[in-house]
């Protein structure tokens, strides 16, 4: 099913980041336009929010899933840095 995903403004000028988007999101979010430069000081809460907003269709997953930060797991008050490696987690389950 393609995604729909619409272009958010640049108005962000400052840093750089990596995206990792695993398990299922690597398929959902394969080929989504995020801006290239984000305002210093971005959190990831914040950053859920601006992917959620590129792609509605996924944006419950986005809001409930687990973030890592350079491999490590971080909550929504993490404060992101220039380089930052940012991985979506899907949650998963299992038995």
């Amino acid at each position: 099913m393609p995604i729909e995903a619409k272009r958010v403004p640049q108005y962000y000028d400052a840093m750089k980041l990596n995206f990792r988007f695993l398990g299922r999101f690597s398929e959902d979010l394969a080929g989504i336009a995020l801006p290239e430069e984000f305002t210093e000081g971005l959190d990831v809460k914040a950053l859920r929010c601006l992917v959620a907003d590129i792609v509605p269709s996924s944006a419950p997953r986005i809001q409930s899933c687990m973030i890592a930060v350079n491999t490590e797991y971080v909550d929504n008050n993490h404060v992101l840095e220039p380089g930052d490696e940012v991985a979506f987690l899907p949650p998963v389950s299992g038995g």
